[in-house]
């Protein structure tokens, strides 16, 4: 069986749906 991953959260901006490497918001 193939687990799902969970959306991706971003360390970022703390969004989902992203990763921080694809985050276009720059780093504070």
């Amino acid at each position: 069986m193939i687990k799902v991953k969970p959306p991706f959260r971003c360390y970022n901006c703390n969004n989902l749906g992203h990763s921080s490497r694809e985050c276009r918001q720059p780093r504070s």
